[in-house]
């Protein structure tokens, strides 16, 4: 495992300095790396055990919780996300030689994962953070969640070689919400770069700031991550605090302070941006929508692709369902040149300057059953300013992200730290991490019982029993 480039120790992959790169240069590595142990078997230059342990590691660590089955995000590939073609990665013709490394019985869990990847469905659950890479992913039987956040401990996309041509925000906070796989792949040259999803941002936007406020934190099947951020224009500036939270198949997007500065223009979050596939529906099962919204102020909800969005806030709501043009020489000057048509689904979250909003993305209860869970919600938003963002939910599950020292006062119970952290509370085990990643002493009080926890200066989460 590498302190640079290469493996990380949490099974993420860089290259070209602290980038995320799994699904691209670590995919090269991965199949240069099996064949040639593969073939030195039996041989002075055979690769240790060890070596081989770590090729395995790396597959059930790392590479399979950063997609679902054959299909990949923009956020593991860097700026190779303007090739076509390459959101979609089959290894199952690889992992059999990897296989065949091992005693027999010591690689079912490769044995799954090739099940998968020749179409079985996925079989990952719960909430895993990546602190080396920003990254988190949530993995579900019915999808997959995928966010890639940017910090000052890694870095921009790169432009070389022509590529990326308009990959200014990628690592913005991206989400991708992954089904059936058809979701992103090969949409990328009719994609609206400037609002990429997930991404908040303004309308005359160039680039990005990055802040040292960035984290994640899990505790199983639940789990969130932060991000504070800025973007750049010439004459202005916009920050914000976003906090995401997921819980039971649904994911919880709070967005405090927001703040542009300088010249006013349009700010917005780009709830999603993906291929049209299906009706879109409109408060109500029967409502389907055949046109666009402009700055819409009725909506409750949004169902399409499986998925349904909820404004938590008062909204104001663009939606556009468009056929839109495009070509891969758009984004990279290697692309060909050819026009490509597709219908896209881009829904976007209006903000006022100095405000504060929230959304959620849900990705299991069926259509029929939505009402019924907004006029009963069992979640509460307990906070949502620049010091303290925090959610609670009826299981006894709480969620908080304290910037500072602080203090939060949640139905009967109360909480205070010394300092900034990532909480995720339930009734037997609070969990912890450093956002800012200086580590160092932690103490909560939690209902008037002091908590000491040391907390790891590289963003990995410790657990404590209360």
């Amino acid at each position: 495992l590498s302190n640079g480039e290469g493996i990380r120790p949490d099974y993420s992959y860089h290259q070209h300095g602290a980038r995320l790169q799994t699904h691209h240069y670590g995919a090269a590595y991965l199949s240069e790396n099996i064949r040639l142990a593969y073939e030195l078997q039996n041989s002075p230059w055979e690769f240790p055990a060890q070596k081989i342990t770590i090729l395995k590691d790396f597959l059930i660590n790392g590479w399979q919780w950063m997609s679902r089955g054959t299909y990949i995000s923009p956020a593991t590939i860097d700026r190779a996300v303007s090739r076509k073609g390459f959101l979609h990665n089959d290894i199952s013709n690889l992992l059999p030689y990897l296989i065949k490394l091992f005693p027999a019985g010591k690689a079912d869990d490769l044995q799954q994962m090739l099940t998968v990847q020749q179409g079985r469905k996925q079989n990952l659950s719960g909430y895993k953070y990546f602190p080396f890479s920003d990254f988190g992913v949530y993995q579900h039987k019915d999808f997959s969640f995928l966010l890639k956040t940017i910090s000052t401990k890694t870095e921009i996309t790169e432009k070389i070689n022509g590529e990326n041509q308009k990959g200014n925000f990628l690592n913005l906070g991206n989400t991708y919400f992954i089904k059936n796989g058809k979701e992103y792949t090969n949409l990328m040259p009719v994609w609206d770069w400037n609002k990429l999803p997930g991404a908040t941002n303004f309308k005359s936007a160039k680039t990005i700031a990055r802040s040292n406020f960035v984290g994640g934190l899990s505790a199983g099947a639940n789990g969130l991550s932060v991000m504070d951020f800025e973007t750049l224009g010439e004459n202005s500036a916009l920050s914000a605090s976003k906090f995401w939270a997921v819980h039971n198949g649904k994911v919880f997007c709070l967005i405090a302070n927001i703040n542009l500065t300088g010249t006013p223009d349009s700010i917005f979050t780009t709830i999603e941006q993906s291929r049209l596939q299906g009706n879109v529906l409109l408060n109500s099962e029967k409502a389907i929508l055949t046109q666009n919204l402009s700055n819409a102020k009725n909506v409750k909800w949004i169902n399409h692709g499986g998925f349904t969005y909820v404004p938590l806030t008062a909204a104001d709501i663009d939606l556009n369902i468009n056929l839109i043009n495009g070509s891969w020489s758009n984004i990279s000057k290697s692309g060909s040149p050819n026009v490509i048509t597709e219908k896209v689904f881009k829904l976007v979250l209006n903000h006022q300057n100095n405000s504060a909003a929230a959304y959620m993305v849900d990705g299991v209860t069926p259509i029929n059953q939505i009402q019924q869970m907004l006029a009963k919600p069992y979640w509460q938003i307990e906070q949502n300013t620049k010091n303290i963002q925090a959610i609670t939910f009826n299981d006894g599950v709480t969620m908080i992200s304290f910037h500072q020292e602080g203090e939060l006062k949640f139905g009967k119970n109360n909480i205070s730290t010394n300092g900034a952290c990532l909480l995720i509370v339930n009734k037997t085990t609070i969990y912890a991490s450093d956002p800012l990643k200086k580590g160092g002493n932690l103490t909560i009080i939690l209902n008037g019982k002091k908590i000491e926890m040391e907390l790891p200066a590289d963003g990995t989460a410790i657990n404590k029993n209360i």
